[in-house]
């Protein structure tokens, strides 16, 4: 594929919509039984499931495997000669790559715990069996079968209890289908081990025509900086504690319910009930509206994320630029992947608290640049140096005020 051409989104707009594999994973359509089983285990499967596609994966080509052990001590003492940071405390970085199943299932100790807060935080306000049915339409008016309301109840019932396991595997799932490495969403993630999915690299290699070599570099540089990054201790705390807070501030839409129900046309039969997830609007699955409490955290949130989108970013080429091979074709290829996703990959990043557009891609650039202009790039290594010199969001618009206040520290 020629590097001005876009390749076609093979992703549905609805990430939610394998939420009928949940149960056929779980081999049971049997709704009444799904709380007891370990919403752990479910996740994990599930998240395998969708990652796989239902197709057999091949385990990664030993020779692959050699090659990422020789790139791994290439960026690390590329990224710590250039940016001053320890990858591993100064030990030795392993990069290991996996097919996307086993990526999955990797993945889903690092990523659980985020977004089962979220799921617990919706939990709290749904409500139970028999609210619900007092609640729910006629089913004159809507014009359902008798007994259809009954069987909706049930099955909203038997699904509070695994919400966490059914987001979490899926929002796995989905981001194993197309990440690259554990940093395509920059968020810390507590491993000394990076995971790569070189199938996903090796794919996007040959639709853009692409060398798999220079990708690979490429790639392992891009997430060592992250982990460089986000081994700084108040670094990961401040990103981590944002994220958190965002994650248990969702509150619930009850009306969501009545609405989605006009819009559904459900049957009490099973076979009709394990195709909700095609129906189903994943707002509703999360049952979630951003409250006042995430409003007033996403402006600090999206001014960090901007600024290591940015700080990355810089280092890349600094790094990369005569080092990969084709690096300027390679990372026009992989920005431009960054910020042309697909709704359903977007709707995972909004649900973090993200925002991975080119708007804010640009600010981070825009940041760095700004810092290099008025300061200098030797100004660049303060900026982790200590939780007081993290930009604010309105340092973030103008970083002359960061590079002000930050010279006073030292004072």
């Amino acid at each position: 594929m020629d590097i001005n051409e876009t390749p076609d989104d093979e992703f549905d707009e609805n990430p939610f919509e394998q939420l009928g594999d949940f149960f056929k994973v779980i081999g049971s359509s049997d709704f009444s039984g799904i709380s007891k089983i370990n919403p752990n285990e479910n996740a994990r499967r599930l998240a395998m499931s969708i990652a796989a596609d239902g197709r057999p994966e091949t385990n990664i080509d030993p020779v692959a495997r050699m090659e990422y052990e020789q790139l791994a001590r290439v960026a690390q003492l590329q990224v710590e000669n250039k940016t001053g940071l320890l990858i591993n405390r100064g030990h030795p970085l392993v990069i290991e790559p996996l097919n996307r199943s086993l990526w999955a299932e990797r993945s889903i100790s690092s990523l659980e715990p985020l977004l089962s807060q979220m799921t617990d935080s919706l939990q709290e306000g749904m409500p139970d069996p028999e609210t619900l049915k007092e609640n729910l339409p006629s089913e004159d008016f809507l014009g359902l079968p008798e007994g259809a309301m009954e069987a909706f109840a049930e099955i909203f019932a038997a699904i509070v209890p695994q919400i966490s396991s059914i987001t979490t595997g899926t929002m796995v799932g989905r981001l194993a289908t197309r990440s690259l490495g554990s940093y395509d969403l920059p968020i810390p993630r507590n491993e000394d081990h990076l995971l790569v999915i070189d199938p996903n690299i090796s794919d996007f290699g040959k639709d853009w025509s692409l060398p798999v070599d220079g990708l690979r570099l490429w790639v392992c540089l891009h997430e060592s900086l992250h982990h460089a990054l986000f081994g700084v201790a108040h670094v990961n705390e401040a990103i981590s504690d944002l994220l958190k807070r965002h994650a248990s501030s969702f509150q619930n839409d009850p009306s969501a319910l009545e609405e989605q129900l006009n819009e559904m046309g459900i049957s009490p039969d099973p076979e009709s009930l394990l195709n909700i997830g095609e129906n189903i609007d994943p707002q509703f699955i999360l049952g979630a509206v951003r409250s006042a409490d995430q409003e007033e955290l996403l402006p600090h949130l999206e001014a960090l994320v901007a600024v290591v989108i940015g700080y990355v970013d810089y280092f890349m080429d600094e790094i990369g630029t005569g080092l990969v091979p084709n690096y300027s074709m390679i990372t026009e290829a992989l920005r431009r992947r960054r910020v042309e996703t697909s709704e359903a990959d977007r709707f995972v990043e909004k649900v973090l608290g993200l925002n991975l557009t080119q708007d804010q891609v640009d600010r981070g650039a825009s940041f760095v640049s700004g810092v290099i202009k008025w300061g200098g790039a030797d100004d660049l290594f303060r900026l982790w140096e200590d939780k007081r010199c993290l930009p604010t969001p309105n340092e973030v618009e103008n970083p002359r005020l960061w590079l002000a206040r930050t010279e006073l520290l030292d004072t």
